[in-house]
């Protein structure tokens, strides 16, 4: 049996800084642990495909399947029209992405209101891992995330995007 690992975090604004060289050192992190995921026997991994942390962890996540890494990466869309109102740029990214995933999934036919949260609670109750990033204190749909995995006693392992600290909110990640 597939074990699977949910990314959360913020958009890119929400993050204590925009610099091209901080946001390497965190994707650079970020694919170190999931490497360590992979060498744990997590093998799936969903996104939620939003622009920041979503996209940024599954670009690693297919860097290091283009190493060699076992793994499958599924985009969880909330809507089909999720990026369209993205800058072109992010758009494009989005789309690149989702055109390197395995599998897709949209939780919702169109736009509504909840349709970010459903997306959420659709990846929570599928992951036997939720990995995210937060600083404790922005609130919105990765609180929320986090709050569901908790709830349903998901182990997490939340990366603190200030100190670039990593901890195992449940131990035992085997």
């Amino acid at each position: 049996m597939e074990k699977t690992v949910a990314f959360t975090g913020p958009r890119p604004e929400k993050l204590p800084y925009s610099d091209a060289e901080a946001l390497e050192l965190l994707g650079e992190l970020l694919e170190r642990q999931i490497a360590k995921l992979i060498n744990r026997g997590y093998t799936r991994f969903f996104s939620g495909m939003s622009r920041g942390i979503d996209l940024i962890a599954a670009d690693r996540a297919l860097r290091l399947r283009d190493k060699g890494h076992a793994l499958t990466l599924w985009a969880v869309l909330p809507c089909p029209e999720q990026s369209s109102g993205w800058k072109p740029a992010d758009q494009r990214e989005h789309a690149r992405i989702l055109a390197s995933c395995d599998g897709q999934v949209t939780v919702c036919d169109s736009f509504v209101p909840g349709c970010f949260g459903r997306r959420n609670g659709h990846m929570v109750d599928r992951a036997d891992l939720l990995f995210a990033v937060y600083d404790g204190k922005s609130g919105g749909g990765t609180e929320d995330t986090i709050e569901r995995a908790l709830r349903k006693g998901i182990p997490i392992m939340l990366i603190d995007p200030v100190s670039l600290g990593v901890t195992e909110l449940v131990k035992d990640l085997g």
